[in-house]
């Protein structure tokens, strides 16, 4: 692929602490916001605590840089996010984030376009968790 990204493990453990820095920082911005399907003021919480446990579940473990590796990566990132998920601002991310990582975990690399069908596979599964 041209102009293609090594994607590894620890690349999806260093997106997934990005990702956590982040949400952490906007959460209470996040929070403030909801407004769907309750005003319950809890959205960016929910959406940390899916993908706090999927970054806890990985971290401690050390995944070759293979097919089985990423795998086997991408499964237990399924677990961690399955486990923590809350509220459907919860379900609703964990659906988006683990179609997104299925689909640039699968072969090592991710080109731009490759980036863009993760993102559409993402959509598409946050919208099957509604």
């Amino acid at each position: 692929m041209d102009n293609a990204v090594k994607i590894t493990p620890e690349t999806g453990k260093r997106m997934l602490a990005w990702a956590l820095k982040h949400l952490a920082e906007k959460r209470e911005a996040i929070n403030a916001i909801n407004v769907f399907p309750v005003k319950d003021k809890d959205t960016g919480s929910n959406m940390l605590s899916g993908v706090r446990g999927a970054l806890r579940k990985v971290s401690g473990e050390e995944y070759p840089d293979s097919e089985n590796g990423r795998a086997s990566f991408y499964a237990d990132l399924q677990k961690g996010l399955l486990r923590s998920a809350q509220g459907n601002a919860g379900v609703i991310s964990a659906a988006w984030l683990q179609k997104f990582c299925r689909c640039i975990f699968t072969d090592g690399e991710c080109a731009p376009e490759k980036f863009v069908e993760a993102l559409e596979k993402g959509k598409d599964g946050a919208c099957s968790a509604v």
